[in-house]
């Protein structure tokens, strides 16, 4: 009897999302990541004998009048993101909703191998936990020479591979090691992954 909510944030549009198939009692996610909606689009799920519970942060016009009534109506905000929805949902089911997410992940999955090969380093999990994401770690000649690795040391090779490469990846540290969170979309191809690899190579310890 304990009230389940998940943030999907990442959910919508890298994965086959099947609210019905493990029924939580709430859900959110956003439409702007890997749906490709405009930014401000993002989905509220509440199960049907939870909506009495929940009401909206702003009091407007529906209020006491029903969970959609309350909802959809919440003073002056931008509607312009949901009402563009309708040509992404056109676009998704153009191309076809397998189409794509296999395409990302076949895509992911060859520059996870290339990486690895290039740089001879690993993957901190197994293949089959991935999908259109993954970290994978970065050689360990570029901070052989420092005594500590954390979040500063990090966001310098994110710098300079935005600055001076024009990449733009996150760079995380963990357990003393660094590693780039790679994604992989329509809009990708496999040579940015080999000019990731390269830069990376061409960067000098820090």
């Amino acid at each position: 009897n304990i009230p389940i909510l998940i943030d999907g944030a990442h959910a919508l549009g890298s994965m086959n999302l099947q609210l019905n198939r493990f029924s939580p009692d709430f859900y959110v996610s956003n439409c702007h990541k890997w749906f490709c909606c405009p930014k401000g689009s993002a989905f509220l799920y509440v199960k049907e004998t939870k909506q009495l519970q929940i009401r909206p942060l702003v009091v407007s016009h529906g209020f006491d009048s029903g969970f959609n009534s309350e909802f959809i109506w919440t003073g002056l905000h931008d509607y312009s993101p949901y009402l563009a929805m309708h040509v992404m949902m056109n676009f998704w089911e153009d191309i076809g909703k397998e189409r794509i997410l296999n395409y990302m992940y076949d895509l992911r999955k060859e520059a996870c191998k290339y990486l690895t090969r290039e740089w001879k380093t690993e993957l901190p999990i197994p293949e089959e936990c991935l999908g259109s994401m993954s970290l994978v770690e970065l050689p360990p000649s570029l901070y052989k020479s420092l005594n500590h690795v954390d979040y500063s040391t990090a966001e310098q090779i994110q710098n300079i591979l935005y600055h001076e490469y024009d990449i733009e990846v996150p760079i995380k540290a963990l357990q003393e090691k660094l590693y780039v969170r790679i994604s992989a979309h329509l809009y990708n191809n496999f040579e940015e992954y080999v000019k990731l690899a390269k830069s990376v190579l061409k960067i000098a310890p820090l």
